[in-house]
């Protein structure tokens, strides 16, 4: 079973776990203010490529925007082979420069050992590309050159074991990496902590830690001078033996450093934030999609959750609202399954098209362009401008 597979196994055992009946919410022990219903963010702090980054799934990244096209690991038998997709000729190409390179082996420029690094995440930030390298049994981040001749190791992270469980998020010339699966399963206290890498020194820090039993964190994004992320806290009552599980979401500002809650109570499975009109959307588990300014109290249920979607997964690309199902058909029996399906709303939450998926397929979202996903190690993508009558799915070549 390949490492992409295992860590899609993990992702969906946590995904599943979110459904379960809320349970009791556990204290933050870095003491973050519980009071707080509103955020400011300033958007003069945006670096260019930051708002459309947020758009993508942050936590299955295995598809990087970059000039000119997208970048993406394609499985070998042997390994991964890095690819650009140009957009100008509409194909792909193997980010090697060697002349007669079959892309098969350690020899090429291209070429990746499941072995030694991660299928996700691939980023692509500031010209450079970023993916995880497994080294003495560490998450290591590692930068890559555009043309493949060169990676260079910035910073140990983590214990992995050559699970895809590392996400990243990119500011203002620094990485913010986790581990969102955290440790699941475990009953024992563990932190669950955000570094902070800085590209140019390579220095690292802690600038948020949650202590908590199977906990995780996931989900962030950065929005003007904010990043967002979400807690999951974690509850097993012995005697019964009935678990619970409830997702509260945060925001982190760049620039003091303080971390404070953002609707504070709701079990929210994931989230985005429209900058250009200041509103918040979320989607609260077996409630429904909710709209809510940032600048006041003010929130409504613009979609009502349905046997359809009773969890989602969020994005928007400033025009239409995206909902993917995740194929979770109770927000209280984890072993109900259901079609994946994409929805596309717009911001009033109406229904303007809905876009069936194969079952093993998993949604990378995308930016203004394409909706894209992956099914048995190929991507497809949907044209953005056929998104309100697209049905059909096309394989990226």
């Amino acid at each position: 079973m390949s490492k992409r597979k295992i860590s899609y196994i993990i992702g969906g055992i946590c995904i599943a776990a979110c459904v379960v009946v809320a349970g009791i919410w556990f204290l933050n022990r870095n003491k973050v203010k519980d009071d707080a219903v509103t955020v400011d963010i300033r958007t003069d702090t945006v670096s260019a490529g930051e708002n459309e980054e947020s758009s993508w799934n942050t936590d299955v990244h295995g598809i990087a925007k970059a000039e000119g096209g997208y970048y993406y690991l394609q499985m070998k038998s042997k390994g991964m082979c890095l690819y650009f997709y140009d957009e100008s000729v509409q194909r792909s190409i193997a980010v090697c420069s060697k002349a007669e390179c079959n892309h098969g082996d350690v020899q090429c420029n291209a070429f990746f050992l499941t072995s030694e690094y991660l299928s996700s995440p691939v980023h692509y930030y500031q010209g450079n590309i970023y993916m995880i390298k497994v080294k003495n049994g560490m998450g290591v981040l590692t930068k890559i050159q555009p043309d493949g001749n060169e990676r260079e190791e910035i910073c140990e992270l983590f214990p992995n074991a050559n699970v895809t469980s590392v996400s990243m998020v990119f500011h203002d010339n620094a990485a913010y990496v986790y581990d969102h699966t955290g440790h699941a399963g475990s009953e024992q206290e563990q932190d669950e902590t955000i570094k902070k890498v800085e590209l140019d020194t390579k220095k690292s820090e802690d600038i948020y830690t949650y202590r908590g039993t199977g906990s995780a964190i996931s989900g962030a994004r950065s929005f003007g001078n904010k990043l967002f992320f979400k807690v999951r806290t974690y509850e097993i009552n012995k005697d019964t033996l009935k678990q619970s599980f409830q997702y509260q979401l945060y925001a982190y500002d760049y620039d003091t450093g303080t971390v404070q809650t953002v609707a504070e109570g709701k079990n929210i499975s994931d989230y985005y934030v429209d900058l250009q009109n200041n509103i918040l959307y979320y989607y609260v588990i077996g409630e429904g999609l909710y709209q809510c300014r940032l600048d006041s109290s003010e929130q409504k249920l613009i979609y009502k959750a349905d046997a359809m979607i009773a969890v989602a997964s969020l994005s928007f690309d400033g025009r239409y609202l995206y909902m993917g199902n995740g194929g979770i058909g109770s927000a209280t029996d984890a072993k109900s399954a259901i079609d994946r399906v994409v929805y596309v709303l717009d911001t009033d939450g109406n229904v303007c098209n809905k876009i069936n998926m194969q079952s093993n397929m998993k949604l990378y979202y995308g930016d203004a362009d394409y909706l894209f996903a992956e099914s048995g190690d190929k991507v497809f993508y949907i044209s953005k401008a056929d998104i309100l009558t697209a049905q059909e799915w096309e394989e990226l070549e």
